[in-house]
């Protein structure tokens, strides 16, 4: 059974519409995710409060992503629907899947290249995908950008990450 009923209630069918059915997929794709960044931030060392370890902030990241992406569904479950939902134009759905495919490269990547190497070709193409107009323009914002935020984390706060092909040099 389809579309609207004898009372214009809509049926199970087109309840999980266009911008709904988005909410829905993304939310419940970021309880997967969130849960298992949860698992493997708690295999690491948490510390005391004076003296937090390596996974103090992961877990609490890790938990307050879950109880978002939770939220998300059990609201996007709870929420009527809305006649006017239509799922964006294509263009913008393609930038997302693109941002997704980057995104998923450069944590493929991260490990043999390293954080400095990996984050420039991350950024450069980011830029490149939402509209910098020239190779010139990304390359130098791109690794700019990559070099100053690793460097903060790496450098000044000491978070370790992999060095890559640049093990070694450092």
């Amino acid at each position: 059974m389809t579309g609207a009923g004898p009372s214009g209630a809509t049926t199970p069918a087109h309840r999980f519409r266009g911008k709904r059915s988005g909410r829905l997929l993304v939310g419940a794709c970021c309880v997967v995710v969130a849960a298992g960044y949860l698992l493997a931030a708690l295999d690491l060392e948490r510390g005391t409060l004076a003296s937090s370890g390596p996974g103090f902030f992961p877990v609490i990241v890790g938990v307050a992503f879950l109880v978002i992406s939770v939220l998300t569904v059990v609201e996007t479950i709870r929420s009527a629907p809305d006649d006017g939902d239509v799922l964006p134009p294509a263009e913008q759905r393609r930038t997302v899947a693109l941002f997704l495919v980057l995104t998923a490269g450069y944590v493929l990547l991260l490990p043999s290249l390293g954080q400095y190497l990996a984050a420039s070709i991350f950024v450069v193409l980011v830029l490149k995908l939402l509209g910098v107009r020239t190779w010139i323009h990304a390359v130098g914002f791109g690794v700019v950008i990559a070099v100053l935020v690793s460097g903060f984390f790496i450098e000044l706060l000491g978070v370790r990450m992999p060095e890559g092909l640049l093990e070694g040099l450092t």
